[in-house]
Order: C-alpha cells, then sequence, then structure tokens
C-alpha cells in the first residue's frame, strides 16, 4: 500500500537525483510536514492538560500561529482551548489530523477526514495488525486503503507520528524547537523520542523526526526518499524493525546514501528480536548478513544499538567527522587508564603508535616527574613541581598541541580522571564551587583546545565524579558547542571513530562525509 498515491512524475525525478518533484516542485511528502492546523481527535476531557499531544503542541508553541482543535464529543474547554464535538465541527481547513481513539472508532474518522478534505492522518491509536490477530489486520488495510484511495496519507498506525521544529510541531515534551538538519525515522516511538532528548539535550538539533510504527501507509523507504530531497536535512538516522518492501527499500537507501550521510540501525535480526518486532509493530525482519550487504552496497552505515547511533551522530557532528587516519594520540590521567585505553583503541581497529622522539623531547620537558609516560599513552597528570597538569590549562594545552602537530597522530582522546577545578589536590575536598561551573569551565577549555588544532580531538568522560548526570551533561553540552564530542567510555570514542574511517573509505566514489 506504501507509494500508491505519488504524483505523476515524482519517481522520474527522484530517479533522475534532482531532489525535487516533477518540474521543479516540492517532493509529494514535503506538505505533511507544514499543515496549516492540526486536530487531536480523541483529546481526553479529564486531563487538564488535554493529553499528551495537545499539550506537546501547545508546549512548543504551534497554536500560537496556526490553528488547533481538540476534539472531544463532549466538547467544552480542554487544554485551554475550545473543544469541537467531532472533526466536521473544527470551524477551519484542517490538513493533519490526530487519532487518538480507540481502533474500533477509526473508520468512521477516516469518513469525516474525507469529507473534511484532510491531508495527512497520524494513527497513534494501536490494536491493528501488530496485536498479530487476522481480523485487526484486515481492519487495519481496509481503513488505510480508504485514507489513501481518497488522497490522504497515512502515518502508523501505532506510532507518535512528526516531530517538526521549523512548525513547532511534537508528540512528545519539551524538545528544542530549534531546528537543525538531522533527519531522524523510527518505527518506534520511544526510540525516537529518547534520541531527541539525548542528542537534543547536548546541543544536537532536528530538522525532522517520524515514528512511523506498523507502516501500513507510508514507511521507511518513503520517508527515506523524502529524507534525500530535503533541504533542510543534511543527515539521516533511522530504526527500522521491518522492510514492507525490499526492492523499494533498497532504492530508497541507495539514493538517501548517495546524497547524504546516511546511518541505519535494523532491530529484529535475531530470532527473539524478529519475534520481539512482530510483536511490537507486525512487522517481519530479515538476516544480519543481506542488511549488511544492502548497508554497504548502498553507502550507508549499519550501527548496532541506540548507544552506537548515538554515538556515530555525534561523531558526524563535531570535528571528530574530520580523521582521516587511525592514529589516535592519548592523553590521559593514571598509567592503568591508558594500558585499558590501548588495548580499546587496538581491539576497535585503530593505532596508538609511539610519539616520534621530537614530539617525545618536547612533552620531556613537560613531563619532568618520573614514571610519568610521553611515549603515548602521555601521563597528562603531570606538573613540574605540584603534580596538576590537569589543573593547569596552559600546560594541559601546550603537550596536546605537541601531541597533535606529531606526524603519527589523526585524533586525540583526551581523558582526564576529574573535573580539574573541583578537587583540592592536597587534602582531595571537593571545591565550594558550583559543580555545574566547573564543567562548563572544563567544556570551555576542552572547546578551546580544538580551535588550536588542526586535527580532530575528542573528550572522554571517564567516570561519573557528581551524584547526579548534570554537571556531565553540562560540560557535554559546552563541548559540543565548540565541536568537541564527548563520549562516555573509550571503547565507545574508539568504535565509532573506527567506524567512520571504515565507512568512508568504502563510500569511495560518492560525497564525502564532511
Amino acid at each position: 500500500m506504501a507509494g500508491s498515491d505519488e504524483e505523476p512524475g515524482a519517481v522520474a525525478a527522484r530517479e533522475a537525483g534532482d531532489g525535487t518533484g516533477a518540474a521543479g516542485h516540492p517532493h509529494p511528502l514535503d506538505r505533511i510536514f507544514h499543515p496549516r492546523a492540526i486536530a487531536v481527535v480523541g483529546t481526553p476531557s479529564g486531563d487538564a492538560h488535554g493529553g499528551n499531544f495537545l499539550r506537546s503542541l501547545r508546549a512548543t508553541g504551534y497554536d500560537r500561529e496556526h490553528a488547533l482543535y481538540p476534539v472531544n464529543p463532549r466538547g467544552g474547554v480542554i487544554g485551554g482551548l475550545p473543544a469541537y464535538p467531532s472533526l466536521l465541527d473544527c470551524p477551519g481547513p484542517v490538513d493533519h489530523v490526530i487519532s487518538q481513539v480507540p481502533a474500533s472508532a477509526v473508520p468512521g474518522l477516516v469518513e469525516q477526514c474525507v469529507e473534511k478534505g484532510v491531508r495527512t492522518l497520524h494513527l497513534f491509536t494501536a490494536g491493528f495488525s501488530e496485536t498479530g490477530d487476522p481480523e485487526r489486520a484486515r481492519a487495519e488495510r481496509s481503513a488505510v486503503s480508504r485514507a489513501v484511495s481518497a488522497g490522504i496519507r497515512v502515518i502508523g498506525p501505532n506510532c507518535m507520528g512528526i516531530y517538526v521544529p521549523g512548525e513547532r510541531i511534537s508528540f512528545t515534551g519539551e524538545p528544542p524547537t530549534e531546528p537543525g538538519n538531522l533527519f531522524l525515522l523510527s518505527q518506534s516511538g520511544v526510540n525516537a523520542a529518547d534520541t531527541i532528548f539525548r542528542l537534543g539535550s547536548v546541543g544536537l538539533r532536528f530538522s525532522k523526526v517520524v515514528s512511523y510504527g506498523n507502516g501500513a501507509d507510508l514507511t521507511a523507504h518513503d520517508f527515506l526518499d523524502y529524507a534525500a530531497s530535503d533541504p533542510q536535512t543534511e543527515l539521516v538516522a533511522a530504526y527500522i524493525e521491518g522492510v514492507s518492501d525490499g526492492p523499494a527499500f533498497a532504492r530508497a537507501l541507495r539514493r538517501c546514501a548517495r546524497e547524504k550521510p546516511t546511518v541505519i540501525l535494523k532491530g529484529g535480526l535475531t530470532g527473539a528480536g524478529a519475534r520481539a518486532a512482530n510483536s511490537h509493530t507486525g512487522s517481519l525482519a530479515g538476516s544480519t548478513q543481506v542488511f549488511e550487504a544492502l548497508c554497504r552496497q548502498a553507502g550507508a552505515l549499519r550501527v548496532e544499538s541506540m548507544a552506537e547511533l548515538r554515538d556515530v551522530l555525534l561523531t558526524l557532528t563535531t570535528s571528530a567527522r574530520r580523521v582521516r587516519g587511525p592514529g589516535v594520540g592519548v592523553l590521559s590521567s593514571g598509567g592503568g587508564f591508558a594500558v585499558l585505553s590501548s588495548d580499546a583503541i587496538a581491539r576497535a581497529g585503530l593505532e596508538v603508535p609511539e610519539l616520534p622522539q621530537e614530539t617525545r623531547r618536547a612533552l620531556s620537558q613537560l613531563v619532568p616527574v618520573a614514571g610519568t609516560s610521553v611515549r603515548n599513552p602521555v601521563d597528562a597528570s603531570f606538573d613540574g613541581s605540584q603534580g596538576r597538569a590537569e589543573g593547569d590549562p596552559d600546560l594541559l594545552r601546550r603537550a596536546v598541541s605537541e601531541v597533535a602537530r606529531a606526524s603519527v597522530t589523526d585524533v586525540i582522546f583526551l581523558s582526564t580522571s576529574r573535573v580539574p577545578w573541583l578537587t583540592d589536590s592536597a587534602s582531595g575536598a571537593e571545591d565550594e564551587r558550583d559543580p555545574y561551573r566547573s564543567a562548563r569551565e572544563l567544556g570551555e577549555q576542552v572547546a578551546a583546545l580544538q580551535r588550536d588544532l588542526e586535527v580532530p580531538l575528542a573528550y572522554i568522560q571517564r567516570e561519573r565524579i557528581w551524584g547526579d548526570i548534570g554537571p556531565d551533561l553540562e560540560l557535554a553540552r559546552t563541548a559540543y558547542s565548540g565541536g568537541v564530542a564527548v563520549y562516555e567510555s573509550i571503547e565507545r570514542a574508539a568504535r565509532s571513530v573506527a567506524q567512520l574511517l571504515a565507512w568512508r573509505a568504502r563510500r569511495d566514489g560518492l560525497p564525502d562525509i564532511l
């Protein structure tokens, strides 16, 4: 059923790779992301805020410049807005409908959408094909077929829908309202929301996010095809559980990956995962080998977990994306950590090369204490008289600069065992200063280091030294604003950089990853 409502000439135009529909018009799906008015049908009257969708749309300010209609048979006022007994009672045109009604009420809602001239229907409603019940699957096909035959595109069922910060559309909480360049496609609503908040809290921004659930009409290949054309999008990421049309998916993935860096996380590649995917969205999974081959042929990168997906996206949106070789210069505190770091880097397929003699000689002027290493990894816990290089930004800057200038260094991993301005070296007593301020200062120091370097710099957050995540997040956010990725472990940093290098090598003949 997916792709059955394409405008004439759109396929030919996309195959030509011009990034638009026929005769230079926008992609046929573009209107989905720019609705003039939204109706939330089935808005709960017992919730003072009108439930998740109405609350989210109001929190992001959609109703400031657009019409927003709560629909509930009781009418009245919901979430501070006048509510209407049915979709047909809404006073103005409605482009986009969010359905919170039970599955049994969906056919009636579809008929109202047809009469109202709705363009897109988002079925948050669950209880269809994902249940495995044949009757419910038939009900899904019938309702979606009726909508599509009337020119209405359907997102879902069983999904969270769209997040478009440029239009102030959201399906969850209070996410960033500033638009960015990452298009995120996710069959899972929870994974979509988790990525928005985790990466958004650091500073990454999104062009659009789509949670598409069962994909009874619009599915992965439709949105990948759109992302390839979207002028706001420069980077594409997707979490996919099942592929309904293999050839169409392969074509869309190939086109998208040729246009823009595209990262794919495929769920359901094991027996247990396939069963979970089928019960979650009614999706049929596939084999790891087949999907890996498909991604390689298309020029996309396949990752294996949500953590890997987030790490790669951080890598691609910071200075780390400029890495060109496997040589890692490591500056850390503590010999034990240096040894384990070297092992982790080597396991990832990178190298920790011995620094040239001239670099070691220069570092020796900064590291006069016996027992500290200048070969690589470099012990950054030094200071000529105090043993506190971590607390001396100038000394640390000089050491980093020397390692960066070495011919064998392609990227620097910097890790300190503590935020240097928080702890008194003699007593170990915690400074009375605000830990957020100290974390912000460290982030600024790291960002300042990167500005003076020709090679990319990554910071490794070795250990949590506070009781809550707040200061760690402040450090990551401040460093990210200066183009530096903060990774949660040396293993994750090494794997992400190694993946990028291998991916770049496979993309010979395709646009570079910048």
